[in-house]
C-alpha cells in the first residue's frame, strides 16, 4: 500500500512537538554527512523585509541598522558580560507550496531583576566529547520579550491591499539561558577553518553527548586522531559549546509566537516510523556537516571596531530515526553585543531534505546593544 503524507491538524501538532523536542534533546553529533548542496553566501543574507514590515519596525522603534546592508552591522564590538543586553530585529520568510509570507520578529532583553524573575547560577550543563574530555557550562537565566508581526503575504495583489490593521501582533515574555546564547558558534567554526588551512581534512569520530561519557575504547581512538590533527582543549571546548548554543537558539525561535509552526512546515517526518512506534516520535539527533563548514564573508562591525568579524556557515542536519528530516545552514559570527540574543546567528536557511522548494529563511536586520 502506498502511504501518502497528509498534513492534517493532527499531523501538524506532531510536527510542532517534534521540533519542540529539540529543546530537551539528548543529542550526538558525528563527523559524517550525506551529500547536500554546497552552501553559498546564502539567500538569507540578502533577505529584505517588505515595505509594510519596515513601516511597522519604524513605528515600534525596532533596530533597523542592518536593513540596507547585505549582512548585518552591529552597533559595537564588545563582548557580552554577565547579562545579554539590547535587542535584535529579524525578518523571517517562508517559501514553498503552502505559502509565501514574511514575519517581523524582535528579541529584546529585559531587566534580569524584573518582578517575578529569579536568576540562578547554581546549575551547570555537563557535556562529553568523544575525545574523552568533559566540559561544564553555567546556566544563568534571563528574561526576554519575543514579539512577532505577521504573516504578511508576499503575493503582489494581497500586499497592495494590506493595511496596518491586517498585520497580527503577538508578544510573550520568556526566560532564556543567557550563558548558552553567549557561547555561540564562531569559536568552533574559526578553529575548524584553522585546521583545514593546516591541511587537516576531517576529525573522524568527533562527537558530543549531554548525559554520559563515551566508552574508553572510543575516546582513546578519537583522542589519538584529534591530537595528530592539532585539535586542542580550546578547540574541544568551543566544539562542545555549540550544542547548548544551538539548543538555546532553537529554544528562542520556538518560544517566539508562530515560529514553531513555521519550522514545522519544512520538517520531513518519517510517518511510517511514527506509526510503528504507536504514534511516538522517533529518536532525534543532530549532525554537523563538518566538511562544509567554511568562511563566507568578512564584515566590519563598525567604524571604531577593534577588528573585522568573519561570518561562517555551519550546516546542520536534524535526524529522525537516523534519517535527515531538516537541513539548516546557520550563518554565524561572534555573539557580541545584542547579537548574543540569537547566539551570533545572523542568517538561517532551513529546508525539507525531500523538497528543496520548501524553505524558511531568517536574517537579522538590526541590532541594538542597549
Amino acid at each position: 500500500m502506498l502511504l501518502r503524507r497528509r498534513r492534517s491538524h493532527h499531523s501538524m501538532g506532531r510536527r510542532r512537538r517534534l521540533v519542540a523536542g529539540l529543546m530537551a534533546l539528548n543529542a550526538a553529533t558525528v563527523a559524517w554527512a550525506a551529500d547536500a548542496p554546497e552552501p553559498q553566501l546564502g539567500e538569507s543574507l540578502g533577505l529584505r523585509p517588505v515595505a509594510p514590515l519596515v513601516a511597522v519596525a519604524r513605528e515600534e522603534g525596532m533596530a533597523l541598522n542592518g536593513a540596507v546592508f547585505r549582512t548585518v552591522l552591529t552597533a559595537s564590538d564588545h563582548e557580552a558580560e554577565v547579562a545579554v543586553k539590547g535587542s535584535c530585529t529579524l525578518v523571517v520568510e517562508t517559501r514553498g507550496k503552502r505559502r509565501l509570507a514574511q514575519w517581523l520578529v524582535e528579541v529584546a532583553a529585559l531587566d534580569e531583576d524584573g518582578e517575578g524573575f529569579e536568576s540562578s547560577t547554581d546549575q551547570e550543563a555537563r557535556l562529553f566529547t568523544s575525545t574523552g574530555r568533559e566540559h561544564t557550562f553555567a546556566m544563568t537565566k534571563q528574561p526576554v520579550r519575543l514579539t512577532a508581526f505577521g504573516p504578511v503575504p508576499l503575493a503582489e495583489r494581497k500586499l497592495a491591499k494590506l493595511t496596518r490593521d491586517d498585520i497580527p501582533r503577538a508578544t510573550v515574555e520568556r526566560a532564556v539561558t543567557a550563558d548558552f546564547l553567549r557561547l555561540g558558534f564562531a569559536g568552533f567554526t574559526r578553529g575548524w577553518i584553522g585546521m583545514l588551512e593546516r591541511g587537516v581534512e576531517t576529525a573522524p569520530g568527533l562527537g558530543l553527548r549531554l548525559r554520559e561519557p563515551y566508552p574508553e575504547k572510543v575516546t582513546q581512538a578519537v583522542a589519538k586522531i584529534a591530537a595528530e590533527a592539532g585539535w586542542t582543549e580550546v578547540d574541544d571546548r568551543a566544539y562542545a559549546a555549540t550544542l547548548p548554543a544551538l539548543l538555546e537558539f532553537v529554544g528562542v525561535i520556538m518560544k517566539t509566537p508562530a515560529m514553531a509552526e513555521i519550522l514545522a512546515e519544512v520538517v520531513d517526518v518519517p510517518w511510517w516510523s511514527v506509526v510503528k512506534r504507536g504514534g511516538k516520535l522517533p529518536p532525534i539527533n543532530i549532525r554537523y556537516r563538518f566538511e562544509r563548514i567554511r568562511r563566507v564573508a568578512t564584515q566590519t562591525a563598525s567604524a571604531d571596531a577593534r577588528q573585522p568579524q568573519d561570518v561562517y556557515v555551519l550546516p546542520v542536519v536534524l535526524l529522525l530515526d537516523g534519517k535527515p528530516a531538516l537541513e539548516v545552514d546557520l550563518f554565524v559570527r561572534r555573539p557580541v553585543g545584542g547579537l548574543a540574543l540569537v547566539a551570533g546567528v545572523i542568517g538561517l536557511e532551513a529546508r525539507d531534505p525531500r523538497d528543496a522548494q520548501s524553505r524558511v529563511l531568517m536574517r537579522v536586520i538590526g541590532v541594538s546593544d542597549d
